[in-house]
């Protein structure tokens, strides 16, 4: 290991600030350091066997191991766990930090795993190609058992011309040509379905009005999945322009004669005997 990784972390800060530390003594913490720097070499997060075998390990003697365990244990710096069921008493020098670091490796590395997994099986199962050309035909998955059915670009074609806004051809062609890859898994036939969606459209306040949108940005953003009712709403009604307030107030009387108004000043109508009051 330490051929591989001849360095490890170290949180100068947390050894430093440690309260539980700092009531070791400077020998007990010596041995402590050195029993990390054996358990990295070991890649792993514990000590296991007799007193005389982990002093030997972290390079100190046995009586200095003996003490600096004892303190280990009354402050609680590490896990020691005891095995007293042989001839001679083993025990289990455990750095909890170093515990917690290798578990949420071995963590991130099992969700990296299944993840790079995942992605080989979703690009196992695509079987249409992300860039569609505008061929005499294109070939279009209908069904999850990679069936696939022709559809001509004189269909393409006939949608565009069935839309009711007739700009941006050449990409209004390559928007409708993904939006039937995109529905084919989900209709059985998805021109015919795409056409009557369309169709619709054409027909309602929205296809036929100012505001309705390009052919690219409707089939690009799935417009053809929105909800019919909101096709169906009809335009608002602008408000009369700067200067046309005029010709409204002719129709109206004069707010102090009560003649035939010339013009309007503040919600007001004026004839014009009496222009004198909207000055």
């Amino acid at each position: 290991m330490a051929d591989s990784n001849p360095w490890m972390k170290w949180w100068v800060g947390d050894w430093r600030k440690n309260p539980k530390v700092k009531l070791l003594s400077a020998e007990a913490r010596g041995v402590w350091l050195e029993s990390l720097c054996a358990m990295h070499e070991l890649n792993a997060c514990e000590m296991t066997g007799t007193v005389r075998e982990l002093s030997k390990m972290a390079g100190v003697e046995k009586d200095e191991m003996e003490r600096a365990i004892a303190e280990l244990e009354k402050y609680g710096v590490a896990d020691i766990e005891w095995d007293r069921s042989g001839t001679l008493p083993q025990l289990s020098l455990v750095s909890r930090r170093r515990k917690r670091e290798d578990e949420s490796t071995s963590y991130e590395r099992e969700r990296k795993k299944k993840y790079r997994e995942s992605i080989k099986e979703n690009d196992s199962s695509q079987s249409c190609p992300t860039n569609v050309p505008l061929s005499d035909s294109v070939s279009v998955s209908v069904s999850a058992s990679n069936k696939r059915k022709k559809v001509s670009k004189s269909e393409i074609e006939a949608l565009y011309q069935h839309y009711p806004k007739k700009v941006g051809k050449r990409a209004a062609l390559v928007a409708i040509t993904k939006a039937i890859e995109r529905i084919a898994d989900r209709v059985e036939d998805p021109v015919k379905w795409m056409d009557e969606r369309v169709a619709l459209f054409a027909r309602s306040p929205v296809g036929q009005g100012s505001f309705c949108p390009h052919p690219s940005t409707w089939f690009n953003q799935d417009r053809f999945d929105d909800d019919v009712g909101e096709w169906q709403k009809t335009e608002k009604k602008e408000r009369p322009k700067w200067g046309e307030t005029d010709k409204v107030a002719k129709s109206r009387s004069c707010c102090v004669c009560g003649g035939k108004a010339t013009h309007s000043y503040q919600t007001k109508n004026y004839c014009e005997q009496h222009d004198q009051y909207s000055k």
